[in-house]
């Protein structure tokens, strides 16, 4: 080997994967006790989460026609007249 070509130690493609943690089949214990408790986190957080979604939606939808029946559009910064030039 020349020291041109590359060694398969310095390309990290090349290298090996290790293999996967073989998965652990479930045991009775699981399916009666701990997948009817996670199911009933799962929706748990979905009945949470629902109204929250909701409220949220029609908060910005208030804030929407609020902020166009008062002014109309904020000015983006941009767009300002007063606009200082950037040094850096």
């Amino acid at each position: 080997m020349t020291q041109d070509e590359p060694t398969r130690e310095s390309d990290p493609a090349d290298a090996p994967k290790p293999r996967p943690r073989p998965r652990r089949a479930l045991s009775i214990l699981d399916w009666t006790v701990r997948v009817p408790i996670g199911v009933l986190c799962l929706g748990v957080l979905a009945i949470v989460a629902l109204p929250i979604f909701l409220y949220m939606t029609v908060l910005y939808w208030i804030v929407q026609a609020i902020s166009s029946a008062f002014g109309g559009r904020r000015s983006r910064r941009t767009d300002r007249a007063d606009r200082e030039e950037r040094v850096a």
